[in-house]
């Protein structure tokens, strides 16, 4: 009981330094957007939007899903720590592999819209891809307060350097996106040093690289599709929706939407390794999803009920070319809304081994995400976007709730006699 108390006291305050930090991070990257987007305009941003975009789908891609393995391999064994990042430096090369082709790909045939930027998007990508990773290490040794002051660090040192970019290159969306790369290198490096002082007194357990890819490839797939329904629709509406302006207005609608999902997301994060320890049960992810989507609904309400305000908002603080966003954030906040308690659930089940869940989950939403933009997005442009990522992401929570369900079931079933939960 004692014990118990203890895991639920020190998991209330893992969450509350997580939600300032993550508060902290949303103030500054919200005023670095701001200011991004205001100094690029509609068609500079949908530049930069697209290079990250592109940044992101190649670290997923290329990484095979490794980072979110290691929760289930170093939470509970931080003697793996070693070489957990023995493994994460080959697939740095990897993913760097893949950058370089899909850079030389751009270069030969074109098509994909980032020609003459393939170098920043080569440095976005390692990055991108380090962090990932170390970040997955740092909370799977539980040192969840290093992890909140590379957020903050992370956020301060883009808002920096963007604001050094527009000095030296103003208007140029490669300065914009070389100072997220160097932020973010910077928050990797001082992990890495942070989770070299915590393992370097322990004995190193093996851990093959075949035996990583084999837990990490189960939920690789959903990871890809993940990826894919929540950033593939701006290459759909560059494509058949209005090109870079309208990528550049969609890019800051999703931005702004997905401020209210990265608290969940955050907690989700702590959620997966706990669980890997039997530290959380079912009964705490469920209290926790539920108080996500109801927090995600409120703020919701008061987007819907502030439009006067926030229209006026988008066009002073940003531009008027960005007032259009306001009503793409209207029809996005239903999935903010499902994605947040999908979050949860999708935590708990990788913590608990149960990951076939996540491929056909995500899948079968980025499925629906492609065929709905299909059909709206050529008509209503970014809105349409919108509304297909809505609908795909409700989706993938009915079937997340599903299996579940069903996980417990099987837990209650081998273990009927669970510990308390940290709520409780």
């Amino acid at each position: 009981m004692i014990e118990n108390a203890r895991v639920a006291t020190r998991f209330r305050r893992e969450v509350g330094s997580t939600l300032a930090a993550q508060v902290t991070a949303l103030i500054v990257n919200a005023i670095t957007l701001v200011l991004v987007a205001r100094w690029l305009g509609t068609s500079g941003k949908g530049v930069q939007a697209l290079i990250t975009t592109t940044a992101q789908l190649v670290a997923s891609l290329g990484s095979f899903g490794l980072a979110g393995s290691v929760p289930y391999f170093v939470a509970a064994s931080r003697d793996r720590t070693t070489a957990a990042l023995r493994n994460g430096a080959w697939m740095l090369g990897v993913v760097l592999l893949l950058g370089v082709i899909v850079a030389v790909g751009e270069r030969s045939i074109g098509g994909l819209g980032f020609e003459g930027h393939e170098a920043v998007l080569l440095a976005l990508v390692v990055t991108t891809s380090a962090l990932t990773y170390a970040s997955a290490l740092l909370l799977a040794l539980g040192d969840v307060r290093w992890f909140n002051r590379l957020v903050v660090a992370d956020a301060a040192i883009a808002f920096v350097g963007s604001v050094i970019a527009e000095q030296i290159a103003a208007g140029d969306p490669d300065a914009f996106v070389l100072a997220q790369a160097v932020a973010m290198g910077m928050a990797s490096v001082a992990a890495l040093g942070r989770i070299r002082s915590l393992t370097s007194a322990m004995p190193e357990r093996a851990l093959p690289l075949r035996q990583q890819l084999r837990v990490a490839l189960l939920g690789y797939a959903s990871g890809a599709f993940v990826q894919l329904a929540t950033r593939a629709d701006l290459l759909i509406v560059t494509a058949i929706g209005g090109g870079l302006s309208a990528a550049g207005v969609y890019s800051v609608a999703v931005a702004v939407s997905e401020t209210i999902l990265r608290v969940p997301q955050w907690v989700a994060q702590l959620l997966t390794p706990r669980v890997a320890r039997a530290a959380v049960t079912p009964r705490t992810t469920v209290t926790l999803a539920l108080a996500a989507m109801t927090s995600a609904a409120i703020a919701s309400v008061f987007v819907v009920a502030l439009s006067g305000p926030l229209e006026a908002l988008l066009a002073t603080a940003i531009g008027p070319g960005f007032v259009p966003a306001y009503a793409v954030v209207i029809v996005l906040l239903p999935r903010i809304v499902f994605q947040s308690g999908t979050t949860m659930l999708a935590g708990d089940l990788a913590g608990r081994g149960y990951t076939l869940y996540h491929p056909v989950a995500t899948g079968a939403g980025v499925l629906v995400v492609v065929i709905v933009d299909l059909a709206l997005v050529p008509l209503l442009g970014p809105v349409g976007a919108g509304l297909g990522a809505s609908t795909g992401a409700f989706v993938t929570l009915i079937i997340f709730g599903i299996g579940f369900r069903r996980a417990d079931k099987r837990r209650v079933e081998t273990a009927p006699v669970p510990a308390e939960s940290p709520f409780s």
